[in-house]
């Protein structure tokens, strides 16, 4: 109906906003950008318009471009946030960390705090090795539990910067943690448990080895002391794991079954 709107009448500003409006839901913003071009020559003016234009056109390298859509919005509301967040997000793609300062700065004080405007502001001032105002503002995300691998990276390195070895040794060791997924150790305990229902045992004991690293799993234990116990025919190694899956205190109710055997094979390898 929109378009038999616009085949009627080609210069409706609203029906254009619209169709760019819906086919974003629906398809992305790439391909509502005839329909944002369209609605941007029509009313240069208008911030949503000019916003959701520039991100098509800085997804698509042309900054430059994308700058002079959000300027022509700008000189109508100077004080536009969104289109204020548009200049500081096309100034941090291109490395122009004083732009994005001078803009997330300002930002700031008008009261958006957002997570994206604090991130680009933290993360440029650590570009422009201002390293205690990167520290102050990365820090508030993590205090409000926004924190992500990015933000806890730069805060290491921050640190680093102003040769707080052992803050950036800690943080470091969080953006460990927050880039590694929680279920890694089961991923690689489901990998070992195929390796050995294969018959490669090498192969499953290197999984269930790597496991470990990222989680100590009582069950885990058990797998390679069965392998040596089944497979390899290694018994002190078999003994051994075995008493690390008891030492380990598997729950008695889920796994009663796995603590007698283990105990009668640590017995029985003992002898």
């Amino acid at each position: 109906f929109y378009k038999r709107i616009i085949a009627i009448d080609s210069t409706n500003f609203s029906v254009y906003k619209q169709l760019s409006n819906m086919v974003e839901s629906n398809e992305g913003i790439v391909f509502a950008a005839p329909y944002l071009a369209k609605a941007n020559r029509l009313n240069p003016t208008d911030g949503e318009i000019a916003y959701d234009f520039s991100r098509v056109l800085k997804a698509t390298k042309q900054n430059k471009l994308a700058e002079d859509v959000l300027d022509a919005a700008l000189v109508a509301d100077s004080s536009n946030l969104i289109l204020l967040r548009g200049k500081a997000e096309i100034a941090y793609a291109s490395e122009r960390w004083p732009v994005v300062i001078r803009i997330c700065e300002k930002i700031l004080q008008e009261g958006d705090s957002t997570a994206q405007v604090v991130k680009m502001l933290g993360e440029s001032y650590f570009f422009s090795r201002n390293y205690t105002r990167s520290i102050e503002l990365l820090q508030s995300l993590e205090k409000k539990s926004m924190e992500n691998e990015s933000i806890l990276y730069f805060l290491a390195m921050s640190f680093k910067g102003l040769k707080n070895q052992g803050k950036a040794i800690e943080y470091l060791y969080k953006t460990i943690e927050e880039g590694i997924s929680p279920n890694i150790a089961d991923y690689y305990s489901h990998i070992g448990d195929s390796f050995e229902k294969r018959k490669m045992a090498k192969k499953a004991l290197a999984a269930y080895q790597k496991s470990l690293q990222f989680e100590v799993k009582p069950m885990t234990y058990y797998a390679i002391a069965n392998i040596y116990d089944q497979q390899l025919k290694n018994s002190a190694s078999a003994l051994r794991y075995f008493r690390k899956y008891l030492a380990a205190k598997p729950p008695l109710k889920e796994q009663k079954l796995y603590i007698e055997f283990s105990a009668s094979r640590v017995k029985e390898l003992s002898r």
